[in-house]
């Protein structure tokens, strides 16, 4: 079959992904490529809003800040389609392809995705965003930038990335434990503020809905 022999000329790699040759057969006809384009689309609106709430319901069972749970929930959870077509495209031997697909969302998540959201309504941000988070998106991208130069991205600068954000979320986890500490131990200045708080939800549907997002 077309599948088969896709399999074949890249083994370990989605068809999809595979270069076909000049005089081979699509892989994928037109109208079924559309359909799936189609259904991936509407499939991932109702995951991106089913992995959010999820999201946003666990991780503010134990007492994370919004802005913890979008950097480190949220945005590893949306990223793991990426994930799957870097690895997918490294497998085929499609090099260009999974670099290309790191650097080519993460300049539309910034340019095109906050930019759209922006101008449709003004986005308050935290100075910590600033401070913290906008330092090591930008140190980030230079060691991305590095780890290029020599146009091979080898095992060590694999564990040397992966070493940066294991750090990086470990410092996230550690300043909002801190700071959940300090709000509670901290002097009494009147009444407390009352939060705005998820409605109470069930574990186990959390993770569920996580899951599925």
């Amino acid at each position: 079959s077309a599948r088969a022999s896709a399999r074949r000329r890249c083994p370990g790699a989605s068809p999809v992904l595979c270069p076909s040759r000049p005089n081979a057969r699509p892989v994928t006809s037109l109208g079924t490529a559309a359909v799936v384009l189609v259904a991936s689309v509407v499939g991932l609106g109702v995951g991106a809003r089913t992995l959010v709430d999820a999201a946003v319901a666990l991780a503010r069972r134990v007492g994370l800040s919004d802005l913890v749970i979008g950097l480190t929930v949220v945005a590893a959870g949306t990223s793991t389609p990426e994930l799957v077509v870097t690895a997918d495209a490294a497998a085929a031997g499609l090099g260009d392809v999974a670099v290309g697909n790191v650097a080519g969302s993460n300049v539309y998540n910034v340019a095109v995705v906050l930019g759209v959201v922006a101008a449709l309504r003004a986005i308050p941000i935290e100075r910590s965003l600033v401070r913290r988070d906008g330092a090591a998106l930008v140190a980030s991208t230079l060691l991305f930038a590095a780890v290029l130069l020599d146009g091979l991205v080898t095992r060590l600068e694999a564990l040397v990335l992966l070493g940066a954000f294991v750090a990086y979320t470990a410092s996230l986890l550690r300043d909002a434990t801190s700071g959940t500490r300090d709000a509670h131990s901290g002097p009494d200045t009147g009444p407390p503020v009352p939060l705005r708080v998820a409605a109470p939800t069930a574990p186990v549907r959390d993770v569920a809905l996580l899951a599925v997002g």
